[in-house]
């Protein structure tokens, strides 16, 4: 049983995640948290009125939100909700640091062009700081059951990423395709490896070169209708901390399809 969290700011495009989250649920099973946290004015910080006037505001719009997707919920489903004053990411690594949720669900207003301005976005903030897997709905991104995941990866992937990814997929996975930017070699030892972990599905190894990485990784997407993207966020050394962004940071601004980040080593 999967235990999963949505963050919502009651924003269109946070329902929309919301609604993806209950239909995945709905194919997995667990229970489903739905989540605000809300900050207030540095200025009224200590103002307990203004806090309790903004907690129970929050507070019925959570209710309104639940009321309206209650029935969406598939029999033997739970949701719950939490309302909190607090910084969204503060918030989600606490609730998710004793490893007790599998699973982040949240939506974002993603585009290549509003790039600057979407650096700053909960989205990313939540990705870089919470350990836990995270799909990120863009906006119209309705649920469609996993019949074709692309897994793009630089190094060969861990046995928990796999097991993951595959238990995602366990009820509607036709086809894994793996998409290896940069160069490599499909040796045995390879095959072998993933023959381990995904004996019972099929799979296809691929690779992708070039300078324009995240218009191959797209192209591709586009090419085999995918319904979910997987990408792995690793640990950058200090000149790429310096110097450059992630993959990962990039490729969430312009995939058209839900984006599963995942963190490696």
């Amino acid at each position: 049983m999967y235990q999963v969290i949505c963050p919502t700011d009651f924003s269109e495009v946070s329902k929309g995640a919301l609604q993806y989250a209950i239909s995945l649920l709905n194919d997995l099973g667990g229970h489903l948290q739905v989540t605000h946290f809300y900050q207030i004015p540095p200025a009224t910080s200590h103002n307990k009125m203004m806090d309790d006037m903004v907690k129970d505001g929050a507070e019925e719009e959570m209710q309104i939100l639940l009321n309206d997707n209650t029935p969406r919920l598939g029999s033997g489903q739970t949701m719950d909700q939490l309302v909190k004053r607090g910084d969204c990411a503060d918030q989600l690594c606490f609730l998710t640091k004793d490893g007790h949720v599998d699973l982040i669900v949240m939506g974002s207003n993603s585009s290549i062009h509003k790039m600057n301005l979407i650096f700053g976005s909960t989205a990313k903030s939540v990705i870089n700081r919470v350990k836990v897997p995270v799909i990120v709905v863009p906006p119209g991104g309705d649920y469609r059951p996993y019949q074709k995941i692309v897994l793009a990866c630089e190094d060969l992937i861990q046995a928990e990423v796999l097991e993951f990814v595959s238990s995602l997929g366990r009820n509607s996975l036709h086809h894994l395709y793996f998409l290896h930017v940069g160069e490599i070699s499909f040796e045995k030892e390879i095959i072998d490896y993933y023959n381990r972990y995904l004996k019972d599905f099929s799979y296809s190894l691929h690779n992708i070169e070039g300078d324009d990485v995240l218009t191959g990784v797209n192209l591709f997407v586009q090419e085999v209708g995918a319904d979910l993207l997987v990408m792995i966020k690793r640990k950058k050394n200090y000149l790429q901390r310096l110097f450059a962004v992630s993959h990962t940071d990039l490729e969430l601004f312009q995939a058209e399809i839900p984006l599963l980040i995942m963190h490696g080593e």
